[in-house]
């Protein structure tokens, strides 16, 4: 969502961001996954590879959108792909957690950007 934007600017986003997921061949799994403690906007497999995404936008570029992954976002990112891990049947499935960017430049994808 953008700051100070509204639930449909962000939903908005996470439809963006979903079709550039399907585009190349990624299955959707499932969105807005929510547990006490966390949060994950789209949960994707592709490659053989369970994709946690966090989707950002901003109605200026996609820097101010990163910006708003902090700390704290990360955290409470990784606490629900964990429930989520644990909670499923993807034992042994590699795993990654990427960050989708939405901004009027377009849509920005960077894979594994919680390492």
């Amino acid at each position: 969502m953008t700051p100070g934007g509204d639930l449909a600017s962000g939903r908005q986003a996470e439809d963006e961001a979903a079709a550039y997921l399907l585009a190349p061949g990624y299955t959707l799994i499932t969105r807005r996954y929510t547990v006490p403690g966390g949060e994950i906007d789209l949960i994707a497999l592709g490659d053989g590879v369970l994709v946690f995404v966090e989707v950002k936008s901003s109605s200026r570029n996609a820097d101010t959108a990163l910006l708003q992954v902090d700390e704290r976002k990360r955290r409470r990112f990784l606490v629900a792909a964990e429930r989520y891990l644990a909670s499923t049947d993807f034992p042994g499935l590699p795993a990654r957690c990427d960050i989708i960017l939405v901004s009027p430049q377009g849509v920005q994808h960077l894979a594994d950007a919680f390492r």
